[in-house]
């Protein structure tokens, strides 16, 4: 979901309307149930990354957010 423009893109590839736009947001759901969320710190020069993470146990949830912090980290490094 990109909350800036208001739209939404999926694997069908049909955009449909946001409820709220204007924001510089971007959300991406995943299978596994969790969120990766991304936008711009409004103070600072760098990027924020927030997780949602979803799971049937604590130790799922652990292990979702093990991962996708890898990603982030490996999307701060280039």
């Amino acid at each position: 979901r990109d909350y800036k423009s208001g739209k939404t893109a999926n694997t069908e590839g049909t955009p449909e309307d946001l409820p709220l736009k204007g924001a510089d947001l971007l959300c991406f759901d995943l299978a596994s149930g969790s969120s990766f969320l991304i936008r711009p710190s409004g103070t600072e020069p760098k990027i924020k990354c927030y997780l949602l993470l979803r799971g049937e146990t604590g130790a799922e949830c652990e292990a979702h957010r093990e991962a996708l912090s890898a990603f982030a980290k490996a999307l701060a490094d280039g």
